[in-house]
């Protein structure tokens, strides 16, 4: 049985294609997201560019018709579609990572343009601090991540019908390495989209930790798929 940590919604397509695969599939976020219902925006015509680097900031900025004209700066594939499907009409560049899209922003805007970075109240990598020393530079956060306990149910699965885990985000791995300490997993796989990712996972014994070659789902179930 693999177990999908990430949110529902978003785990929701990954489920399917892996039970259509032959795979018995259970999802336990440890995350729930809770959107912010009134965003209030700066002057968004100000700003040169967007920075969106998930799929719940797509999501929490969909009913927006004054950013889809923006140009939008986006890491993954996934959350540059949803983007898409939502009627964002500029997508300027979609990197891998964090690193990735700092680099393309300094090829493709000059100094001090502006930019307007939205965002979870928990961001991984350094994206801030980088850009400000180059661009004029403002964030807003426009969802919230609540942590989700683990059940006894989900404990009960991963002492015995568990084989393989799915780890999407540094945060996600620390809580899940929090809340299990005391259990063996020498029996239990790790896949997780990033070396960052798997460093949570440090404290804990697996059988063994995978790290996608690319940081992306798809990358991430190679290692299922070529089993």
């Amino acid at each position: 049985m693999i177990l999908i940590t990430r949110p529902k919604a978003q785990a929701r397509p990954t489920k399917l294609k892996l039970k259509n695969m032959g795979y018995k599939v259970i999802c336990y976020p440890q995350l729930k997201i809770e959107f912010n219902q009134n965003i209030t925006l700066p002057e968004v015509d100000l700003y040169n560019g967007l920075i969106v680097t998930s799929q719940n900031t797509a999501q929490a900025i969909k009913d927006y018709a004054q950013l889809k004209d923006i140009h939008v700066h986006v890491v993954g594939e996934k959350t540059a579609e949803v983007l898409k499907n939502y009627g964002f009409k500029n997508i300027a560049s979609i990197s891998n990572d964090h690193i990735e899209l700092i680099s393309k922003i300094k090829e493709e805007l000059s100094h001090l343009s502006k930019l307007l970075y939205l965002h979870g109240d928990h961001v991984a990598g350094d994206i801030k601090r980088k850009l400000r020393q180059n661009y004029i530079f403002d964030n807003l956060i426009v969802y919230k991540s609540v942590e989700i306990p683990m059940s006894k149910k989900i404990l009960c699965f991963l002492r015995n019908k568990i084989s393989m885990v799915l780890f999407y985000s540094p945060r996600t791995a620390a809580l899940f390495a929090k809340n299990t300490v005391a259990l063996n997993f020498l029996n239990i796989s790790a896949i997780c989209i990033s070396q960052n990712t798997a460093d949570e996972l440090s404290s804990l014994y697996f059988k063994e930790i995978k790290i996608a070659k690319l940081p992306n789902e798809n990358s991430m179930l190679e290692y299922i798929i070529n089993e």
